[in-house]
């Protein structure tokens, strides 16, 4: 049969002791933790005296009051109080039992009374002594059971701390090597397995479980089994502690989770490697990068680092060309060539395409760091061997260095990357080095970088037209929208200043968005003003525009909320962009195309495109580069190149468009060239929607002086 709650074990004693002393309560607190809480009390009803349910103020009361009873283990009383001590056999203060009379006693309690108090109080204590002892024998029972659960699969142990002596399962034994008969009863049958550099931290935790700052052990390590083999296992273990709180016995299991150990290891590997080359990834160059950073800043710039940021000339011609498995074996042979050139205390990833990372470590002087630079120059001017095909790709590499006094890994990244595309505009194959001008540039960069994205969307940002017009009468067929920023200190600002650095960022896909919005929102607007006028609008799509997998979607989104025909828009696209992506965005443009839109490649003669290959896209305007306009003026064998681009252009049923005519001359060799239509600074500049009504509405007559 259960035990009744210690209240009602220990009720009729507390009866006892108010009847006898007529007291009107009585209370019995735990002083264990010091706080001297109430776990049981009765009180006086008239002539009954039942048990009672006491409140946080009592034990605040009392406080006070029971702390010199348990200091010198006797009696201690006033007018309306009276405290006795609550020992076990050793004498060890358990609790107090305190009287309370509502008013001051009249009469002082008596000797009897006070054995009588005292014989109450020895009950209770043993009363609580026995239940303490049934509760710990419970406990253990309860460990043991939760032990021999997990011993089906797991070794269980049973440390005695007092003799120092451990019990060991069989699964035990076995996980550790030994024999079935083997005897083996000390810590030391288990320890002297533990790997030497795992020892220290059980030891620790250990240590912490038994002075009771955790409240279970967890703890994993390696074992060097009898056999010799490496094990990692994990051992859960809890305690028994006697009635004064000091641990006695600590029952437990390890549990073999070498196979779990292997597999996140395999999960982690994953997670910091690049799957194509075997390198690490960003994320571990990141980590890396951050640390080097941490212990250049810890030793005073003793433990020097740099880095190097890779980026491979020529690779997407090569992986256009051949496939992308050629372009896949062309990243693995690159790694595999960075791999034979890194020490091991360097570090060199893939952070993505064609973009390699070497983080230089215990770096003695930067000319080290030059000759690697060099080294690495030579080894990937050597050709490649891709499928029995031979292939060049060089390195294009931007240099830091780490004293230039970097916080993070993101910072450190932005400059080499400046650095590389540095290198790059010198004429690529070389490497440069990030100083205090690039700093200087890259500093003004990311400050035009936050003002631009505090620009967009606001009336900073507007919209400017240029028209195209046609060869013959110079009637107006058509407007390229061009997008113009009104800087608050620098004035209007040009696209060439702004374009890259939205390009680069990704801002230019909300910017080109509200740029096509816009467009076809003053398009209706000029459509209503001058109902007599067909034209379309010319709306300029970058190549980070180009690769978002919803594009065609947005540019249809777009146009049916302003009520814009698709037809009356004409997308340029530049020729180096259709020439870099060819196979995807073929297929962009062909979707666009099928949609309603009409196609431009813009700048053509800048790329690296030729006459033969136009009819493999699907374009429908070809708009010669101002260059070759330009030209015209001081070379005249230029006349004969735009002869045949216009030429082959019509035989393809394209229209042709020449740009940056600024003089009558140019315009009279163009007209003989029969060009279909021309842009430039001669018939207007880009203009506002005010002044392009205002353009619309005034007659022209350079058509007829030319």
């Amino acid at each position: 049969m259960a035990d009744k709650p210690f209240g009602e074990a220990i009720g009729s004693m507390m009866s006892l002791c108010c009847k006898e002393l007529g007291a009107d309560r009585v209370y019995v607190l735990d002083t264990g933790a010091g706080d001297g809480r109430v776990i049981a009390a009765a009180e006086r009803r008239g002539e009954r005296i039942s048990l009672s349910s006491p409140g946080p103020e009592e034990s605040e009361c009392l406080r006070d009051f029971w702390h010199p009873a348990v200091k010198d283990g006797g009696v201690y009383e006033d007018d309306q109080r009276l405290a006795r001590p609550l020992m076990d056999e050793a004498g060890k203060p358990l609790g107090v039992i305190v009287l309370y009379w509502s008013q001051a006693r009249q009469l002082p309690v008596t000797p009897n009374q006070i054995e009588l108090v005292a014989a109450c109080a020895r009950w209770i204590s043993g009363e609580w002594v026995r239940r303490a002892e049934v509760r710990r024998a419970s406990d253990l029972a309860e460990q043991r059971h939760r032990a021999m659960v997990r011993g089906l699969s797991e070794g269980v142990f049973e440390w005695d701390l007092r003799s120092n002596e451990v019990e060991y399962s069989e699964r035990w034994k076995q996980i550790v090597g030994y024999g079935d008969d083997e005897v083996v009863h000390k810590p030391d049958d288990w320890f002297n397995y533990v790997e030497s550099s795992d020892l220290a931290q059980l030891e620790a935790d250990l240590a912490m479980f038994m002075a009771g700052q955790t409240d279970s052990l967890r703890n994993q390590h390696r074992l060097t089994t009898i056999t010799g083999e490496k094990r990692w296992v994990l051992c859960r273990a809890e305690l028994v502690r006697d009635e004064a709180g000091e641990p006695i016995r600590m029952v437990g299991s390890i549990s073999d989770t070498t196979e779990f150990k292997a597999a996140e290891a395999k999960l982690r590997h994953a997670a910091e490697t690049d799957k194509l080359t075997g390198l690490p990834n960003r994320a571990t160059l990141h980590t890396r990068l951050a640390q080097a950073i941490r212990r250049h800043k810890l030793t005073g710039g003793r433990r020097h680092y740099a880095m190097m940021f890779l980026d491979f000339d020529r690779f997407k011609v090569i992986n256009d060309s051949l496939g992308h498995d050629a372009g896949d074996q062309l990243l693995i042979q690159i790694a595999d060539r960075l791999r034979g050139q890194v020490r091991s205390t360097d570090t060199a990833a893939r952070i993505g395409g064609d973009e390699f990372i070497i983080l230089l470590e215990e770096v003695e002087d930067f000319d080290q760091v030059k000759r690697i630079a060099d080294r690495l120059l030579e080894v990937f001017a050597e050709p490649f061997n891709i499928d029995g095909n031979e292939v060049t790709s060089t390195a294009s590499i931007g240099i830091i260095d780490g004293g230039m006094g970097y916080e993070d890994p993101d910072a450190a990244i932005c400059d080499a990357d400046s650095a590389m595309y540095h290198a790059k505009s010198l004429g690529k194959a070389r490497y440069a080095i990030f100083d205090k001008d690039m700093q200087d540039q890259s500093l003004k960069r990311l400050v035009l970088e936050r003002e631009l994205r505090q620009a967009i969307g606001t009336e900073q940002i507007f919209m400017a037209y240029q028209p195209i017009v046609t060869v013959a009468e110079g009637d107006v067929v058509g407007f390229e929208a061009l997008v113009r920023w009104k800087h608050p200190e620098m004035g209007v600002v040009r696209p060439d200043h702004f374009i890259h650095v939205a390009e680069e960022t990704g801002l230019i896909v909300p910017l080109g968005r509200w740029v096509l919005e816009e467009s076809c929102r003053e398009l209706m607007l000029i459509r209503q003003a001058m109902p007599g006028f067909e034209f379309t609008m010319n709306v300029n799509l970058s190549k980070r525009q180009l690769v978002q997998p919803d594009v065609v979607d947005m540019l249809v989104e777009v146009v049916e909320n302003a009520g814009v025909d698709p037809q009356w828009i004409k997308l340029e696209i530049t020729e180096s962009v259709i020439m870099d992506g060819q196979a995807q965005v073929t297929v962009v443009l062909e979707e666009m195309r099928r949609r309603g839109f009409k196609l431009a490649m813009d700048d053509f003669g800048t790329g690296h495109s030729s006459l033969s290959c136009l009819h493999q896209f699907p374009i429908d305007v070809l708009k010669i580069d101002r260059s070759f306009v330009s030209s015209l003026d001081h070379h005249v064998e230029f006349a004969a190149v735009i002869q045949a681009i216009v030429t082959l252009a019509h035989t393809l049923g394209l229209t042709v468009v020449a740009e940056g005519i600024e003089t009558m001359e140019q315009l009279a060799v163009l007209q003989a060239l029969d060009c279909d239509s021309l842009q430039g600074y001669l018939f207007a500049k880009p203009l506002p929607l005010q002044e392009v009504l205002e353009f619309l509405s005034a007659p022209r007559s350079y058509m007829n002086s030319a």
